[in-house]
């Protein structure tokens, strides 16, 4: 899940010792927000826990809104008794918290995770999502093999039998699958080889969890009962289940080409 962010959260908290979790108290003074007023349930935050000289960074930390509670693990980073590390602070009831964005957060923003090379910062919904990898890949095509019987006017799958690429095995079984909120740029080409009907219309439909999603429509210019479907589209990743189907009008059944360079579905992530 995103890291999100939340202006001047600084409060007190009552928590003792060390532990999974910490409770969030009143607002240091008016002049900042309390959990209450500025958190989400169930968003992740990063926050800095002070007593003293001691610090403790934890980061990406849930909010639970019931009781005020942010998640505690094990620290990002921390300096207790002058001596750094990455151990909790022995909490005496006094300490305070502050919601705060990190080194490795500042960083993903302009360059990447840490500065990584081919790492990217997206912005969501939710907060920022750290480290998406960009100039992974998907392609597959039919290798050569037809698809045959394809009926007219219903919405019939298309079949990919061979994966030259796929980065992060996320196609299998004629669907593509991103997730965590990736951004997917796409493109298809379909050639109906045999029984294209000239005026007809065609359609490429991208399904997306079963339904139609995207339709791009064509009239068939057809040469020999050949013509081509073309479509570039955008995909963001959220676990949703993409195909490609294609509904062709005009009497007789149709036949896909199983030419690599005629049929075939390439993505590039972007985010």
């Amino acid at each position: 899940m995103a890291t999100s962010f939340a202006d001047r959260v600084y409060v007190v908290t009552a928590t003792t010792g060390t532990g999974s979790s910490i409770a969030l108290g009143t607002a240091l003074s008016a002049a900042f927000f309390t959990a209450a007023e500025a958190l989400v349930d169930g968003r992740l935050y990063t926050y800095i826990i002070e007593q003293g000289a001691d610090f403790e960074i934890q980061v990406g930390q849930a909010f639970t809104a019931s009781g005020a509670i942010l998640a505690r693990g094990t620290p990002d980073s921390s300096k207790i008794g002058g001596t750094a590390g990455t151990s909790q602070i022995n909490l005496n009831g006094t300490a305070t918290v502050r919601i705060i964005a990190s080194a490795a957060e500042l960083n993903a923003l302009i360059k990447g995770t840490a500065g990584t090379e081919g790492q990217a910062a997206v912005w969501s919904a939710g907060g920022l999502l750290i480290g998406a990898t960009r100039g992974s890949t998907f392609s597959v095509h039919k290798n050569g093999t037809a698809q045959t019987g394809v009926a007219s006017t219903v919405d019939t799958r298309v079949t990919w039998s061979t994966e030259i690429s796929d980065t992060e095995g996320i196609f299998a079984s004629n669907a593509f699958t991103p997730t965590d909120g990736s951004v997917w740029l796409c493109e298809c080409a379909i050639q109906v080889s045999v029984g294209a009907v000239d005026g007809a219309f065609n359609r490429m439909r991208l399904y997306r969890n079963g339904s139609s999603f995207v339709v791009l429509t064509s009239k068939t210019d057809a040469v020999g009962g050949n013509t081509t479907l073309f479509a570039t589209f955008v995909i963001f990743g959220n676990g949703q289940t993409h195909e490609i189907y294609v509904d062709l009008d005009g009497t007789g059944d149709k036949t896909l080409s199983g030419a690599e360079s005629s049929t075939k579905w390439n993505g590039v992530r972007l985010f």
